[in-house]
């Protein structure tokens, strides 16, 4: 009995969870909010939102637009997610040239909107590399 339990929690911890597949609001520091897919599992995960890859920079917790590269990962850009009724309704214009998702959601007009072809590819790439390395030898 004892063997047989052992057994069951080796291979519960050997699967990643999958993410929640619901729309999310997410909040910025700065309590401005956007909304977004959580995607991934608990190996790989990332948010997708009008098209765009978000990641939290743990440095500042700020939410920001992800370079998806397959050697390095999902990275956080310098682009941090502004809240798109923030950016239509600046009256700065450096304030909406900053905007990440101002053009996505213009272009894409659904918070579901797919992510590229490639940065499909990348995440697929990125996510078997690290079941490679987790996988016992």
């Amino acid at each position: 009995m004892k063997s047989l339990l052992i057994l069951l929690l080796a291979i519960v911890t050997l699967y990643a969870t999958q993410a929640i597949q619901k729309e999310l609001e997410f909040t910025q520091p700065d309590g401005t909010t956007f909304k977004g897919y959580l995607r991934g599992d608990s190996t790989l995960h990332w948010i997708e939102s009008y098209g765009e890859i978000i990641v939290n920079n743990p440095k500042d917790k700020y939410y920001y637009k992800a370079v998806v590269d397959a050697e390095k990962g999902i990275i956080p850009s310098a682009q941090k997610v502004i809240p798109i009724n923030s950016a239509l309704n600046a009256k700065n214009n450096k304030f909406r040239e900053k905007a990440v998702l101002v053009n996505s959601a213009l272009n894409a007009k659904s918070v579901k909107a797919p992510i590229s072809k490639r940065n499909k590819e990348v995440l697929q790439i990125l996510y078997r590399k690290l079941r490679e390395q987790d996988a016992p030898r």
